[in-house]
Order: C-alpha cells, then sequence, then structure tokens
C-alpha cells in the first residue's frame, strides 16, 4: 500500500455536479484498509446526507484500519470525518486530519446509538490516561444547550 497508495477522494468536478455525500458508506460488515479517504463534504438534502463527510457507517460492524481521513466536512449534524448510526465503529492506526463539522459536534467522529472502539490510535491513548469509566459518562446531541457543571471528582 506504501508504494501505490489508494486515495478515495469525493471532490467530484470544479462544478460540484458530481461531488458526493459520503466518499464511503457502509451497510453490514465491512473492513477499510489502508486507503486515504478525503475531499468528502456532506452536505446533501436528506438529514443523513449532510453527516459524515469521509465515511457513513449505517448499522454493521465497520472497521477502518491504517485509513486516514483528511480534509472532510459535514455541513449538517456533525462527523466530519466519520458518522456512525447504530453498530460498531473501529479505528486501529487511522489518522484523522483537518476534518470539520459545520453544525452539530465531532469535528473526526460522530456517533449515534453506536459502539466506537480507537484500538491503537493517539485520541485513545490521551482518553486512558484521562481514568473514565468504560461506561459512557453521558452521550448527547442538542440544537442549543445551556449548563453548568460541578468540579469532577473521581469516582
Amino acid at each position: 500500500p506504501a508504494e501505490h497508495p489508494t486515495v478515495l477522494d469525493g471532490r467530484g468536478s470544479a462544478d460540484g455536479e458530481d461531488a458526493v455525500f459520503h466518499v464511503v458508506e457502509t451497510h453490514g460488515d465491512t473492513l477499510i484498509d489502508s486507503v486515504t479517504i478525503t475531499q468528502g463534504i456532506a452536505a446533501g438534502a436528506d438529514p443523513i446526507d449532510r453527516c459524515g463527510g469521509g465515511l457513513l457507517v449505517a448499522n454493521g460492524d465497520c472497521r477502518a484500519r491504517g485509513v486516514t481521513f483528511n480534509h472532510n466536512r459535514s455541513i449538517g449534524c456533525g462527523g466530519g470525518a466519520v458518522y456512525a448510526s447504530g453498530g460498531r465503529f473501529h479505528a486501529t492506526g487511522s489518522v484523522f486530519l483537518d476534518n470539520t463539522a459545520h453544525a452539530g459536534s465531532g469535528g473526526a467522529i460522530q456517533v449515534d446509538d453506536a459502539e466506537l472502539v480507537l484500538g491503537s490510535h493517539p485520541v485513545a491513548d490521551q482518553l486512558r490516561t484521562l481514568g473514565l469509566p468504560k461506561r459512557a459518562l453521558m452521550s448527547m446531541w442538542m440544537g442549543k444547550m445551556r449548563g453548568s457543571f460541578e468540579a469532577a471528582e473521581r469516582c
């Protein structure tokens, strides 16, 4: 793969006529290995086509091994690089560079009723050093939210 890199580019033509909403879309069990996913722009009319510019995981088990997610964006709900709705997204040895979400959350990854496994990824290593519990503390998305939180305490 290093000698002959594979790049999945969602740029389309200069006028945007043949641009894609998700560079890769998975339904069911999928392995994506040693490719670059770049220039995806999730900006379609359908709400799901506004999420996950690089990769849309719709149920199933999607494994990204050695994948570079570079310069993908979502205009709607979030997940500039990856939006996982249901199922599981497992990234190992993958890199997330310059991905953005213009609304919602998750410039790199947003999960909605899905399991996220980061494996051997620098972000996973950073999260492990925080000593958080194994289960999620909270996961939500709201259009507008106000809140206040007390000082953090160890459980």
